[in-house]
């Protein structure tokens, strides 16, 4: 019997399955990724692109982790309506020029909130660029995917054409006038005997050293802490060139004040030590106070936040009060209360003699009648006490077993009768 003849594969085929893997190679090894990767974006905002666009690759440590895949410049609107919030714009995450979204690696992973982006030439005096990522700290919250970093966490390089703008005319002359008043210092105010006085400070020193100490705080993340608000200070102020200039010249006044009273400057750090010797003992108090103010913050921090619905809870009645007290109805009370007080007037005068024996009655019950009431009762046979005839027994007390008493005492032999029987066997008419 012949063998059934295999069945080929038609040319055709062939040719669409050539193409098929021609095409996907060909895109593999442009894109150089696999079209079915979902790779792992977020967006940083700079305040400059400086000539960024998709595909520049994204670093940590020099190793590509990821690269850029869109570069959006901001609307108008959004940069100015974030700009103009001062400080508050650099937590902002629209607060910049230019939205740079970057697909990352899973080997950059994780990043934190405290990560860093920088712009980084490729080449040297100017070219390509890359953007360098630090991941932040282990001690920040991790981000999730598609998260967008403010610009506070971002920065750019600094050209050569910058540089050299910044040495403007006015800047030359400012920057000479600092190096000839500080050559005069030197030479002229004997700044260099100053110099080599400050430098045999070895008590100076030794405070300086505690002040650099105590910068460091007392817990964990103090300083950081201080250091990112001095960064939110200092970013506030980069955002206005004229509050920044404003505020150098007032510091300009402000030191000048100290240079015209330099003899009573002088003095008064002399006595510096001393006082700070003597007011130890009021911040050691203060320090101890601390944990109680803080204790009372805590526990009124719940009437705190419940203050604002009490408030709205009470208008209502503060709103009936204010209609109560307004003219019309204090108007109409009046007329009531009008007739009435002629009459309580005349009742007052009219009971002024039963007001003097109420008084002296009241005087009376109080002098006289209270006091019997708490003197001590002495029992009438000291062999047979009763519970209710133990020492130190008061009038009040022993008062209702008396009344008992009588009632027994009173009481008639027989009932109907006026009469009772004698033990001889004799009656008398009782009385």
């Amino acid at each position: 019997m012949r063998a059934r003849r295999r069945e080929r594969i038609p040319n055709w085929a062939i040719g669409l399955i050539m193409i098929v893997v021609i095409a996907a190679g060909s895109l593999v090894a442009y894109t150089k990724e696999l079209p079915w990767n979902d790779p792992y974006e977020v967006t940083a905002i700079f305040p400059s692109g400086q000539k960024l666009r998709p595909s520049n690759p994204v670093r940590i440590a020099g190793v590509n982790v990821g690269k850029v895949t869109k570069v959006e410049l901001l609307a108008e609107d959004e940069t100015d309506a974030t700009a103009s919030t001062g400080a508050e714009a650099l937590d902002s995450p629209q607060a910049g020029g230019v939205a740079v979204t970057m697909a990352l690696d899973e080997s950059a992973l994780p990043l934190h909130e405290d990560a860093l982006f920088k712009v980084r030439p490729r080449l040297f005096l100017e070219g390509n660029y890359f953007i360098e990522l630090q991941p932040g700290s282990p001690s920040a919250a991790v981000v999730e995917e598609d998260h967008t970093f403010p610009v506070n966490r971002t920065s750019y390089s600094v050209q050569l054409d910058q540089v050299l703008t910044t040495l403007q005319f006015d800047v030359r002359q400012n920057l000479q006038t600092l190096l000839q008043e500080f050559g005069s210092a030197l030479t002229v105010h004997g700044g260099a005997d100053g110099l080599r006085r400050l430098n045999k400070a070895g008590p100076n020193l030794q405070y300086s050293a505690q002040v650099a100490e105590s910068t460091r705080g007392t817990q964990e993340g103090d300083l950081s802490g201080m250091i990112s608000g001095l960064s939110k200070v200092l970013g506030g102020l980069s955002k206005s060139e004229t509050d920044l200039r404003e505020l150098v010249t007032n510091f300009r006044i402000f030191t000048g004040s100290f240079a015209a009273e330099s003899e009573a400057l002088g003095r008064a750090v002399e006595q510096l030590p001393e006082t700070l010797r003597a007011a130890q003992p009021a911040f050691d108090n203060l320090n101890a106070s601390f944990p109680l103010v803080r204790a009372f913050a805590r526990e009124a921090l719940p009437g705190v936040k419940t203050t604002p619905a009490s408030l709205r809870a009470s208008r209502p009645f503060i709103e009936q009060l204010r209609l109560l007290t307004s003219p019309p109805e204090l108007q109409g009370l009046v007329a009531d209360l009008r007739p009435t007080v002629p009459r309580l007037w005349t009742l007052g005068r009219a009971n002024i003699d039963l007001f003097k024996q109420t008084r002296a009655f009241s005087s009376c019950f109080n002098e006289v009648i209270v006091p019997w009431s708490k003197d001590e009762v002495q029992p009438v046979d000291p062999a047979n006490v009763y519970p209710h005839d133990a020492d130190g027994a008061q009038v009040f007390e022993e008062g209702p077993y008396g009344i008992t008493g009588t009632a027994v005492e009173s009481r008639p032999g027989r009932a109907g009768s006026g009469r009772w029987r004698h033990p001889s066997g004799s009656r008398r008419r009782s009385r």
